[in-house]
C-alpha cells in the first residue's frame, strides 16, 4: 500500500486526485491507501444500500445487493463541498447498482445520469463461475457530451476536450 501511495503521489503531484471506493469490502484498503497518499484529499460519499449475500462453505455466493445514490460529484480537493455543482468536474444523479448472485451464476446492472446530459447504463450476466470455462454476456452504453473530466482518471492526459459515445459488448 505504501508503494502504491508513493506512486500515486508522484503521478498526481500537479493534478486533482479522485479516490473511489466501491462497496464496504474495499473500504479498509481505500482508507489505508488514502493515508499513504501525500496529497490533499477530500472524500465525500452518500451511498445507500441493502441486500443479503451469503457464502457457502465451498465459497459460492448467493443473494442480492442494491446500491443507490441520489447525486454526487467529483471536485478538485480545494473545492468546498458547499460550492455550486457547476464547479464540479464530474457529477452524477440517480445512481443505481443491482446484483443477483446464484452460486454458479450472477447478473447485475448499473445506471446513472452524468453531467451535461451524459448517461451510463450497463448489464452483465456471468455463468459457469466455478467451471473450467466461465462465460460473460455484458453490454454497456456511455454517452458523455463533455470529456474534460477524463484527466482526473488518467494522469498522462491534460486539457481533454470532446465528446464520447460508446457501446461495449462482451
Amino acid at each position: 500500500v505504501a508503494e502504491l501511495g508513493a506512486a500515486i503521489t508522484r503521478d498526481y503531484a500537479e493534478r486533482p486526485l479522485v479516490l473511489l471506493c466501491v462497496l464496504k469490502g474495499s473500504f479498509m484498503f481505500a482508507a489505508d491507501l488514502a493515508r499513504a497518499i501525500d496529497l490533499p484529499l477530500r472524500i465525500e460519499a452518500v451511498i445507500e444500500g441493502n441486500g443479503d449475500i451469503r457464502r457457502t462453505k465451498d465459497g459460492a455466493l448467493f443473494g442480492e445487493a442494491h446500491l443507490s445514490s441520489a447525486s454526487g460529484r467529483v471536485s478538485e480537493a480545494a473545492t468546498s463541498p458547499q460550492e455550486d455543482a457547476a464547479d464540479a468536474l464530474l457529477t452524477y444523479e440517480n445512481l443505481k447498482v443491482d446484483a443477483q448472485l446464484a452460486g454458479d451464476s450472477a447478473q447485475g446492472s448499473l445506471s446513472t445520469s452524468l453531467n451535461a446530459g451524459g448517461r451510463l447504463e450497463g448489464e452483465a450476466k456471468l455463468a459457469n463461475l466455478s467451471g473450467a470455462a466461465p462465460t460473460i454476456d455484458a453490454h454497456a452504453k456511455l454517452t458523455m457530451p463533455d470529456l474534460s473530466f477524463a484527466d482526473l482518471f488518467v494522469p498522462q492526459l491534460s486539457n481533454v476536450q470532446g465528446a464520447a459515445n460508446a457501446n461495449i459488448t462482451v
